[in-house]
């Protein structure tokens, strides 16, 4: 009885993994089935309208998106416009407070997903879209008279932002970073690391998705990065006639 039992149990393990694997199997094929019809199907992008600075989708934080999200045809739709949107005559169109841009997070329109855009040589010739996006500073480990000790790297510079129109500020960002993220093809990317301007643009639009504006600390918001020589102006032609340094 008792090696008959075994017997039968195992062809119910056998049976039920069988079955799991079938349903794996399925379940992955379904999505590379669905990924490559969504990548031929060709998509009408839309001119999208920036969020104004006290709109709350830019306070709060967005969460991570499934991969079936992200390979969905509604984001690819979404994603179509953002790349349409941030072209500089369409930013003009859209009465930008700048000329072009460098990254836009999908909150920045009023989208409530976790995506921004990144353009790692300034240009829009080059655009990348960047899903569930992270950052961590790398820990640089220096010596001195013998005494070793991690440090973060950190440095200022000016930045901009839409969400902030006709304002510039002198923005304190960790010098190197390490970075997560999913690309458009839903390909997870880990342990890779940026470094300078890239490395801000990257902690820009992340802050964006993490409901944080450079400006926060300016505007009495505890959470935000070191912000220092804030400058406002009342147009956008006031802005680029004073030019600050």
């Amino acid at each position: 009885m008792f090696y008959f039992n075994q017997i039968v149990l195992g062809l119910i393990r056998a049976m039920s993994s069988s079955s799991c694997s079938k349903h794996e199997n399925d379940n992955e094929s379904s999505l590379k089935n669905q990924q490559a019809i969504n990548s031929d199907k060709e998509f009408s992008p839309q001119l999208l309208q920036l969020a104004n600075e006290t709109d709350q989708i830019l306070h709060h934080s967005i969460g991570d998106m499934s991969l079936e999200e992200i390979l969905s045809l509604e984001t690819k739709q979404i994603v179509a416009n953002m790349i349409y949107s941030i072209r500089p005559e369409q930013l003009q169109a859209a009465n930008a407070p700048f000329n072009k841009a460098a990254g836009m997070a999908a909150n920045q329109w009023n989208i409530r997903k976790r995506i921004f855009l990144f353009c790692p040589t300034g240009s829009d010739q080059e655009i990348k879209v960047i899903f569930n996006p992270k950052y961590k500073p790398v820990i640089l480990l220096t010596e001195n008279h013998g005494d070793k000790s991690k440090s973060e790297s950190t440095n200022f510079a000016r930045e901009g932002c839409f969400s902030v129109p006709c304002a510039f500020g002198t923005v304190e960002r960790y010098t190197n970073i390490e970075i997560s993220y999913i690309d458009d093809k839903g390909v997870e990317h880990r342990n890779e690391q940026l470094s300078g301007w890239q490395a801000r643009v990257w902690q820009h639009e992340t802050d964006h998705l993490n409901g944080i504006l450079y400006s926060n600390r300016q505007s009495d918001i505890d959470k935000g990065p070191n912000c220092t020589e804030f400058h406002r102006f009342q147009t956008k032609d006031e802005m680029e006639k004073s030019n600050p340094k």
